[in-house]
């Protein structure tokens, strides 16, 4: 308390208030959120004339005033400006061109009072640190790095932000008291002129006018606030109130420029953004650059010879501070980057990545090399004779110089049940299926003559691209080699569709099905039950790899990761499971291709359209090489991947979960995990910390609409940093790139694949490359809890050994997707499926016979 008696002393009035508004519009910044701008801006214009009245009424009674404070067209303007920047903050956040209102400020302020002008640039020189409050091009030049250095807006982002920053830039015109030297100005706008010493309770009756009528829109559209917000609102509505009782007690006589307020608010922008946020250090440091600026503005706009102006740079300490704790937490995280693990041996992830390698070499190593053998090993596998046209596919897949031979295990763990159906069965529950009402299948004929494919559905003329993947791949068999016609439903929606429980299969009339649609409400019991995850469940086999991890969950067996049920948890951090899009379950037998599905789901697999499509397919010439790539993380997209409902807990979705932990938006809930090593003992141990290095992630979400209400969306849009657009090939620009389910598989990832990046992949679902992609080699798989993502992206960015593993892994996976990832290999694994289908939809085969 003494210290603070003892800087009051040093301060006059005008330079304690203007600290005063500036730590106002800090915290301001700190504390508001979308959904309590509107009611607290209402309040604190509520509040405002509150404060006046109990200070000094008399000196800001508008009945002093010759005109009252200003016309009625005045007030009214400058209330409609201070209510439209409420209402888009209320929308859309901060307004990103705030430092530019004080260069444009200036032109309007020496155009209305020319003498002012020249008084203040009489004695100064250019390089002088008055210019940087005084003249127009300095004030340009701060305002310029400030919005393109320091905060991390987009030219979208600052292109909305033009309308409300003219309006703060209208306003505070209007407060510019007029001179007599502006008698003869050409333009002359006296009707906006507000005197804002007297003019503060006709102008907040207006204000609160038009932001209860603003309110009174928003709780029709998004619903009345949270009452438990209630203190927080009232704080935040009597800091606004402050800071512009504040900016009248300094500009009242005229004697300081209303450019003040725009400095400060400049001030409060800019130095509420953390370092700990920012994707670079040079945005960190320039962040701490332009508040130094800005306060060096400030200290020149208060008028000389006030006592303890010079106090006002104390101000930089908050930005300072942060940035030198960001500092030191990056020297401290670097020191324990687990880069030597000599005597305890290999860090976990080369562990992974050696037991990975011999996986790939015996999977390789193990394919048949002629037809006797590949009919052998088929026999062998499954206990049946291949299908009609077999060695026409082996002589394809051979010519084609397809890596894979034999194990397409995927398509006959798919097909197996339905041999309980005859022929003719299995084409009436096809049938049956696509008349159902709102099934939303389109039936399909692939003719083995044309090695054409013709679809059609009830209601929808557009096919998401099948027909012209299906028409496109097999245009690459010969015309000689054997086709079959076949019939199959196609499920164009994202999610999985078949759910084959084990009483079914022991039912009487393995025919009967039934539909139920499930969108937006919890399936876990449905997808996950004794039914289904009984003792004869065996999605896939499950190859342990014995690694020791030290506690942190590097995915080890990814067949095992997906599991569901081996891992039920699973479902209740995914936004399939808790509250799907969309999830129209088909119960039965019912032969459905899907693009991808849980482990515990019995959907035909097939290669998703997307990956062929313009937005998806890998384009060289916006790749860069390895070494020019940024040391970090990269994920944009949308919010996808479950529907955030009011009831449903969109915090636990798999994306927002992701973005929340790249964000460092979770540190206040849990620790985040890192390996390190003791110089020592040379032992290795888990190290906890609510420390994430910013600079390693550059992920934010670009859209977010997979919601309802609009409250809903409000929510996640205040929780979450976005960005208004990225450019679909940004991702190329980093060294790893993150990819993760949407609503169902991924379109992006084979792009990312064919990249010299490497991806780390999230997934709950099986796709048709499930046997050919191997984790650790091609790519990093990631667990669904996510814990291990810290760890893995300094070892992979931080360290020596780590950068050499992740650029031979991103090399890796290059090079198999040219080899194992083209056209003509989703020709040889399509190819290979029709051949089952027609075998199982052959009129003439019995039920529980296999011809």
């Amino acid at each position: 308390m003494r210290y603070v008696l003892t800087l009051a002393r040093h301060l006059d009035p005008i330079a304690a208030a203007a600290g005063g508004a500036a730590i106002c519009v800090l915290i301001i910044h700190l504390l508001s959120a979308l959904q309590t701008e509107l009611l607290s801006e209402t309040l604190s214009w509520i509040i405002l004339p509150t404060i006046l009245f109990f200070e000094d009424r008399g000196r800001f009674d508008h009945r002093n005033s010759p005109n009252g404070g200003g016309s009625s067209l005045a007030l009214w303007t400058v209330a409609l400006c201070i209510a439209l920047a409420s209402c888009y903050r209320a929308e859309v956040g901060d307004i990103g061109l705030i430092p530019a209102l004080t260069p444009l400020f200036l032109l309007a302020e020496n155009y209305l009072r020319p003498g002012l002008k020249s008084g203040k640039s009489s004695s100064r020189g250019w390089y002088s640190p008055s210019s940087l409050a005084h003249t127009v091009w300095a004030t340009c030049l701060v305002a310029v790095f400030a919005i393109f250095a320091a905060l991390d807006f987009s030219l979208v982002d600052l292109a909305k932000s033009i309308i409300p920053a003219l309006a703060l830039l209208v306003s505070f015109t209007a407060f510019i008291p007029r001179s007599t030297t502006s008698q003869g100005l050409v333009f002359q706008p006296r009707w906006i002129h507000v005197d804002m010493q007297y003019a503060v309770i006709p102008l907040s009756l207006r204000v609160v006018v038009i932001l209860t009528v603003s309110l009174g829109i928003e709780t029709f559209v998004y619903g009345p606030p949270e009452l438990s917000l209630s203190l927080h609102i009232l704080v935040l509505a009597t800091f606004k109130a402050l800071f512009w009782y504040l900016l009248i007690v300094i500009t009242q006589g005229g004697h300081t420029s209303w450019s003040i307020g725009t400095v400060i608010s400049s001030f409060g922008i800019i130095s509420s953004i953390s370092p700990f946020i920012q994707p670079s250090e040079f945005q960190a440091a320039s962040g701490v650059i332009a508040s130094l600026f800005t306060l060096i503005q400030l200290t020149q706009i208060v008028p000389q010879g006030i006592k303890g102006r010079g106090w006002l740079r104390l101000l930089l300490l908050p930005s300072l501070g942060a940035y030198t704790a960001n500092v030191i937490y990056l020297v401290i995280s670097g020191r324990y980057a687990s880069s030597n693990f000599g005597a305890a041996g290999e860090h976990p992830v080369e562990s992974l990545i050696h037991h990975a390698k011999g996986d790939f070499e015996r999977l390789l190593q193990r394919q048949s090399q002629n037809y006797t053998q590949a009919d052998t090993e088929y026999r062998r596998r499954y206990g049946i004779s291949p299908p009609p046209g077999f060695e026409d596919w082996y002589r394809f897949a051979r010519d084609q110089n397809s890596p894979i031979i034999d194990d397409f295990d995927m398509i006959h763990d798919a097909i197996r049940p339905f041999f309980q159906l005859s022929g003719s069965q299995f084409l009436t529950m096809m049938t049956a299926a696509r008349q159902t009402p709102g099934s939303n299948l389109w039936i399909c004929g692939f003719s083995g003559t044309t090695a054409k494919t013709s679809c059609n559905h009830a209601t929808s003329n557009f096919d998401r691209h099948f027909t012209l993947l299906i028409n496109t791949i097999m245009a690459k068999v010969p015309r000689e080699s054997f086709l079959p016609s076949v019939t199959f439903l196609f499920n164009q929606l994202d999610e999985p569709r078949v759910l084959l429980e084990s009483w079914w299969l022991d039912a009487g009339n393995k025919t009967d099905f039934r539909m139920r649609d499930l969108r937006e409400q919890p399936v876990k019991q449905e997808v996950i039950n004794p039914r289904i995850c009984g003792p004869t469940f065996n999605p896939s086999s499950h190859s342990y790899t014995e690694v020791q991890t030290y506690g942190i969950p590097f995915v080890t067996t990814i067949s095992r990761e997906k599991d569901l049920c081996k891992n039920p948890a699973h479902a209740d951090i995914n936004g399939l499971f808790v509250s799907p899009v969309s999830f129209s379950l088909f119960e039965g037998l019912v032969p459905v291709l899907s693009t991808g599905a849980p482990s515990t789901m019995a959907d035909i697999l097939f290669p998703s359209p997307a990956y062929i499509e313009k937005d998806f397919v890998y384009n060289e010439k916006h790749d860069i090489p390895w070494s020019k790539k940024k040391k970090n993380m990269y994920w944009a997209g949308s919010n996808t991947g479950g529907m955030g409902t009011a009831n449903s807990k969109w915090e636990t979705f798999h994306r927002q979960r992701f973005v929340a932990l790249a964000q460092d938006l979770g540190a206040k809930k849990h620790a985040y995990k890192y390996l390190r090593q003791q110089k020592e003992t040379g032992m290795v141990e888990t190290w906890h910390t609510r420390f994430l290095n910013g600079r390693l992630y550059d992920v934010a979400f670009t859209r977010i609409f997979a919601c309802k209400p609009k409250r809903t969306c409000r929510a996640e849009r205040d929780f979450f940093r976005t960005k208004t657009w990225a450019n679909r090939d940004a991702a190329l620009n980093s060294r790893l790139v993150f990819d993760i389910d949407g609503n169902g598989i991924s379109g992006r990832f084979y792009k990312l694949l064919a990249s010299r990046s490497l991806p780390l992949k999230q997934t709950l679902l099986k796709e048709w490359h499930d046997e050919r992609l191997i984790p650790w080699v091609h790519y990093i798989p990631v667990s669904q809890g996510m814990e291990e993502v810290p760890e893995l992206v300094t070892w992979l960015t931080r360290t020596e050994t780590g950068q050499k593993r992740a650029e031979e892994m991103a090399e890796q996976g290059r090079e198999w997707y040219f080899k194992a990832f083209r056209e003509v290999d989703f020709a040889v694994y399509f190819y290979r499926l029709i051949l089952e289908l027609a075998r199982l939809q052959d009129p003439k085969r019995e039920a529980g016979v296999v011809t």
